[in-house]
This record gives C-alpha cells, structure tokens and sequence, in this order.
C-alpha cells in the first residue's frame, strides 16, 4: 500500500513536469517568430528598436562604463529615467539580462521567461483550487494563445508581461496561506508585489490590485470565515510590498505632477498638481467613459481583461 502511494506522488510529480515541457513546447512554437527568428520581436513592432532597444542599451553602456544613466534622452523629449516605468530600471530580471546579453536578446529571454513563469504560477494556483492537471493545463494553454498575450509579445511590452506574470503565484501563495497560516507565504506575497510593482506598468497593476482585495476578503470569508484576522495579514503583507515598490513608485508619480501632458492650457504652469491629478496614471480607464472616447476605446478596455 505505501509503495502504491509513493507511485502515486511520483506519478503526479511526473505530470506537472510534462505539463511544464510541452508548455514549453507550445511557448516556443506559437512564438517561434518574435523569439527565434533573426528580425525578432521588430517583426511587428517599427518602434521597438527606437523606443526599447536604445534606452536599454544606453542603461548598459552607462553601468559597464561605470556613468550616470539616471536620465533617458531616447523617450519623448527626455525624462529622467526612474521615473519612466515602461524601462523597468529597478526590476531585478531586466537587470541581469541586460547586463548579460544585448537588449534585443535579453528581451526576448524575459518574454519567454515571464510566459513560462506565468504558466507555472497558472498550473499551481489551478490546481490547487481544482485539484485537477487537466484544468490547470488548459488554464495556461488558454493564457498562451489568447489574443491579449500575442498582442502583448508583438508590441514587445515587456513591462506589462513581467506586471502580470506574478499574479497568478500571487493568488496561489494567498490561498496556501489562508489554508496553512505558514508565515512564509506572507514573506512570499510581499515579495511578489513588490516585484510586479518593479516590473512598471502601474496602471495595470492597480487595477490587479483592486481586483485582489476584493478576491482576498471573499476568500478569506469562504475558507476561514472565524479567523478574521488573516484578511489584516494579507493586507499587511501588500502593504510591505508595496513599500517594496516605491523606490519606483514615488519617482513616477513626482514626475507625473510635474508633467504638463495632465495640465489644462491655462494651467499649464511648473507647479506641482494636487494629488488628485495622479488618478489618470494608475487608473486612465475611468476616462475612456467620457463621451469623447469612441466606443472601440471601451469594447478594448473589456476584452483586454476577459
């Protein structure tokens, strides 16, 4: 009987790892063109080697040289580059590819990463909630071949992948602490918000921060509903996270108060903007509602997110 059980685990343990590989497989396959071909990920963007390629090559020269690269003179008329987000500056995996391979090379490595990366986090949380490889395979199946993630490996954002790639384990490390109460797990949370934070689409990420509170305290209520508590920890651990990603945060939303692109004509003046100006950055959608938006604005606002 124990050896039956044993064979059992091994089983499972074999199936996550070929679920993984043809993953993999699929990863390479549909995206054999942005990743593997020699015009790469320029293929479907003509602003890609102009607008990612130069400032992250600059980022490199600048540290292997040994210089200043606080300020990107390749996007707009310069901004200081911090506080540009899209670049990731602060994002450790943009770090180390950068520095070890050259910018059209690197982003393709962190595309394939954060899609595989995203994959993984898929097949756990799924699972987990499902009990069931079947689904959980789908699931990240789906997650690779959905129109949303194409578009997003063709205009190479590569900020947005890397921002979404750690929900998924985000939403697994939540229901493991809800069900274990491990410390660790709250450790864990920290760390992945922290990191898509980082990763520096912002608006993105508030709106998967929304949608996460609301996720928690209904399944804080569902699995746990005496031990209250618990929803005061995860939120804590956020909290942390976020303190993790301010060193991005706070220089996005100064430079954000000081640009005029949020400033009417006749306030067009270099004084800083009331907070309240910062709500079109984390939260642009809320605009696309007026009337002067078109109507495709809106039906690409929700099929994004479906």
């Amino acid at each position: 009987m124990v050896k039956f059980v044993k064979s059992i685990k091994i089983n499972q343990k074999v199936s996550i790892f070929l679920i993984l590989a043809l993953l993999s497989l699929s990863i390479s396959f549909i995206y054999r063109l942005p990743l593997f071909s020699k015009p790469g990920l320029a293929i479907f963007d003509s602003d890609y080697e102009g607008e990612l390629l130069a400032p992250a090559s600059f980022i490199k020269n600048s540290i292997l040289n040994k210089t200043s690269c606080l300020w990107n003179p390749y996007s707009l008329c310069g901004v200081p580059l911090a506080a540009f987000s899209n670049i990731g500056f602060f994002y450790m995996p943009n770090i180390i590819t950068r520095l070890s391979f050259s910018p059209d090379m690197s982003n393709r490595i962190l595309i394939f990463f954060h899609l595989f990366l995203t994959c993984i986090g898929l097949v756990l949380y799924v699972r987990l909630i499902t009990h069931n490889l079947a689904s959980s395979f789908v699931a990240a199946l789906l997650f690779i071949c959905c129109g949303p993630t194409m578009l997003t490996v063709c205009m190479a954002s590569v900020h947005k992948l890397s921002t979404l790639s750690w929900w998924p384990w985000i939403f697994w490390i939540t229901e493991k602490f809800i069900r274990t109460e491990k410390k660790i797990y709250l450790f864990l949370l920290s760390g992945g918000i922290g990191l898509s934070l980082l990763a520096g689409e912002l608006q993105l990420f508030s709106l998967m921060l929304i949608f996460y509170s609301v996720y928690a305290i209904f399944a804080v209520r569902k699995n746990s509903g005496k031990k209250k508590y618990l929803l005061f920890r995860l939120f804590l651990s956020c909290l942390f996270g976020l303190l993790i990603g301010s060193i991005q945060l706070i220089p996005s939303a100064e430079l954000t108060l000081l640009s005029a692109r949020l400033r009417s004509f006749e306030a067009s003046v270099s004084t800083s903007l009331p907070l309240s100006a910062l709500l079109p950055l984390f939260l642009p959608y809320v605009d696309w509602f007026k009337e002067a938006n078109s109507l495709e604005d809106i039906l690409k606002f929700g099929s994004f997110f479906l």
